[in-house]
């Protein structure tokens, strides 16, 4: 989307109004920047030719780091969720095992 939009921002206005439909949107597939229909308004032009497409591609970068950390927290709180349900578990059964041995201590 970003090469396509970059490449209807460096044609010059004369070129794209041919491509414009009913609605003010440009066909860039009529201008030869994309092989099928795609449609843009002259404001995306404006900000792909200005590189803001850009900055926000590359604020999407994966970061492995970060990823791990929040995957730890995740395995982390399992952990702990599995093992505090476990206890809970045991603890039923023995309350209820006590209760139906009739409250007597065991020796």
């Amino acid at each position: 989307m970003t090469i396509t939009l970059e490449c209807g921002a460096r044609l010059s206005e004369e070129t794209l109004k041919p491509a414009v439909n009913q609605y003010g949107l440009i066909d860039l597939g009529k201008v030869g920047c994309a092989s099928k229909p795609f449609l843009a308004s002259f404001e995306e032009l404006r900000q792909a030719r200005e590189g803001m497409f850009k900055r926000e591609w590359q604020g999407m970068e994966f970061d492995l780091i970060v990823a791990a950390q929040y995957a730890l927290a995740y395995a982390l709180l399992a952990l702990i969720a599995v093992n505090l349900s476990g206890l809970a578990l045991v603890a039923v059964r023995a309350l209820v095992g006590w209760i139906a041995a009739g409250y007597k201590p065991t020796q």
